[in-house]
């Protein structure tokens, strides 16, 4: 009866035991964190990818090399993972080149799984102090990015600025943002200018005086990159002309067929027609700035509607509707003359269509020693802020 009694507390305190020392489930796994699932096969989705790089003894890519889809699920992924992870190590050393290095090697592993349609690549970085730990790491064979290992950092500074400016990502420049406020304990600001401008594209590093002004930073930058873009095309519409020029101006004051001659801003054509009911405007030229889908020299087909025939300048540039609709004016040349003819409508029409860009951006943020918890916090919510920024901007028209 003893050893019944002894044998059955043994298992209760063993299941006691093992109950009270059981690993918490993986952070993946608990109920609060949103799961975000990268495409395992083919190409990523249309649209905005980002990807998230912490650096203070290391580099880490928190994303884990995977540039996340910036939908709603994706939002809520990369809110978290900067929540929980854009967090200060205990250990020294900041590996500024490292992560910017190991932000372009990745980008070059998933190029060829990247939008069909990427129009743009970023890389914006912030950092409060002088890299003093990437050529350490670069010695040691586990740590090295693309397997290359440099002596000083002026080499490796170099190799990084130099990729920068040269390095594709499939077909696409890379155009790189550098954001720093110098720590107390950096003693040079030469320097501290120095680490920052061998990360960035010529003129887009930022040295800021404290962090009050971190985040305004990060939504300048936001508000700078290309995400959409806006088409404007132009239509006018003349009766049933056959050889016949005509030009419209755009210019301030144009009232009289000298002013016509001598106008800078235009687009000019033959209004010809050929068998059966085919019209076109050939012979185009642009002057001042004016262009189309439609180079100099080029045909663009009439669209006959009843008894009027309507010409469209498709992703015209150099023209603002809201500006210069008010100053647009269709003239046709007679006997050596150019008519401003009353019965046409001068100033045309046009609407507008916005075309979102694919785009993959990588943030790479600054987790060392030497930040303050609230500086910590600052980062985190620069970073979430910009993130919603560009999520707005992108799905917000």
């Amino acid at each position: 009866m003893k050893t019944k009694l002894l044998l059955i507390l043994s298992i209760a305190l063993g299941v006691a035991i093992l109950s009270c020392t059981a690993a918490p489930p993986p952070a993946s796994q608990t109920p609060d964190t949103p799961v975000y699932t990268p495409p395992t096969t083919g190409r990523m989705e249309n649209g905005i990818h980002i990807g998230l790089i912490r650096f203070a003894e290391r580099s880490e890519d928190i994303t884990n090399g995977i540039p996340v889809l910036l939908d709603r699920d994706g939002r809520a992924s990369l809110a978290y993972d900067i929540d929980t992870r854009i967090r200060t190590t205990g250990n020294p050393g900041t590996s500024l080149l490292h992560a910017v290095h190991l932000a372009m090697a990745n980008l070059t592993l998933v190029e060829s799984t990247l939008p069909e349609n990427l129009d743009s690549v970023y890389i914006i970085t912030f950092t409060d102090g002088l890299d003093n730990q990437s050529v350490g790491l670069s010695r040691l064979a586990a740590n090295r990015v693309e397997g290359r290992s440099f002596n000083d950092f002026e080499t490796y500074a170099s190799y990084v600025h130099r990729e920068i400016s040269t390095r594709r990502i499939a077909g696409v420049p890379i155009t790189a943002f550098s954001v720093g406020i110098r720590g107390s304990d950096v003693a040079n600001s030469d320097d501290f200018e120095r680490h920052l401008n061998s990360i960035a594209s010529p003129g887009n590093s930022r040295v800021l005086d404290n962090f009050d002004y971190l985040q305004n930073t990060f939504n300048e930058i936001a508000d700078g990159l290309n995400l959409y873009s806006t088409r404007t095309n132009f239509v006018f519409t003349t009766p049933l002309l056959i050889n016949t020029h005509i030009r419209i101006t755009f210019d301030e004051n144009i009232n009289t067929s000298e002013d016509v001659r001598t106008s800078t801003r235009y687009m000019e054509g033959l209004i010809t027609s050929t068998a059966g009911d085919s019209f076109s405007l050939t012979d185009i030229t642009y002057g001042g700035g004016i262009s189309t889908s439609v180079a100099s020299g080029g045909v663009i087909p009439g669209i006959i509607d009843d008894v009027n025939l309507h010409f469209e300048l498709n992703n015209i540039t150099g023209y603002d509707p809201y500006v210069d609709r008010a100053n647009t004016k269709l003239w046709r040349m007679a006997e050596g003359h150019w008519v401003l003819d009353s019965e046409i409508a001068s100033e045309g029409s046009f609407f507008t269509t916005n075309e979102r860009h694919s785009t993959v951006i990588y943030i790479v943020l600054d987790c060392s020693l030497s930040l303050s918890p609230r500086q910590n916090e600052d980062i985190r919510r620069a970073a979430t802020d910009f993130v919603n920024s560009i999520y707005l901007r992108y799905y917000g028209f």
